[in-house]
């Protein structure tokens, strides 16, 4: 009999033409370090990305461990990904509680789980992203997609490929680090599977595509919730946003 486990997916719309300075004016709930992070983007736009990616991590795990979002704390591993400060995890006396994030122009996403091989991807649809395939897909991922009957079902595939690769070489922690020509993954299907991973793929909004990735493990059926949090209740400090869960993607 498989044990069931849920692996809980967020995402926030960042809205169109913001303002940084209507925004974001505090930043409390930045750590030292994540400060000269923020600080170092020259493009605003970039600042809102980071930021709102930290602060929707706090308010969640935060909520999770029963502390304010300011205790939250991280470290990387070498290649970038982030953890729970092992410090907070031997304070508190709890076991890991593992995530990932990403973050495009216009949506911020994160998987939080139990599992430590979970990897989340997010990317905008451009137009025509075809001609770097043979740079980043294996022959028979590339001929998959090829076979699509429209240029339209090309693109769709090749972002499912794209956000699905991604997704796993975060799950592993490596990043590229982990070449994306060194292994495949599924080109259809929304919520699928192979011999490592299972994979959930959906469009939050219109023009983008996210893909969350897991280790398999003997036993275990995974289900993936999704829910949509409001992009001012992630920034403004003082509002919890894990009470406006309002859009259920997948149950």
């Amino acid at each position: 009999m498989k044990v069931k486990s849920t692996l809980n997916v967020y995402w926030v719309q960042i809205p169109e033409e913001i303002c940084l300075s209507e925004w974001i004016n505090d930043l409390d709930l930045l750590d030292k370090e994540e400060r000269t992070t923020y600080e170092r983007y020259l493009v605003d736009q970039k600042k809102i990305e980071f930021y709102t990616g930290r602060l929707l991590l706090k308010k969640l795990l935060g909520q999770r461990l029963g502390i304010q979002p300011e205790r939250v704390t991280f470290e990387k591993n070498p290649f970038g990904k982030l953890y729970l400060h092992s410090k907070l995890v031997q304070e508190m006396g709890i076991d890991p509680i593992f995530f990932n994030l990403s973050h495009s122009k216009r949506v911020v996403a994160c998987v939080v789980s139990s599992f430590d091989e979970a990897g989340i991807d997010v990317e905008g649809i451009t137009q025509n992203p075809l001609d770097i395939m043979p740079v980043v897909f294996v022959p028979q991922e590339q001929m998959l997609i090829e076979a699509e009957n429209t240029f339209a079902e090309k693109v769709e595939a090749f972002y499912r490929v794209w956000t699905r690769k991604e997704a796993v070489m975060k799950a592993v922690g490596k990043g590229f680090s982990h070449p994306p020509l060194s292994f495949a993954v599924p080109v259809h299907g929304e919520r699928v599977m192979d011999e490592d991973y299972h994979y959930y793929t959906f469009r939050p909004i219109n023009g983008e595509i996210i893909s969350v990735a897991v280790r398999r493990e003997d036993g275990i059926e995974i289900d993936f919730e999704c829910r949509e949090a409001s992009f001012l209740k992630v920034i403004h400090p003082a509002l919890a946003i894990w009470k406006d869960h309002t859009k259920i993607c997948f149950p």
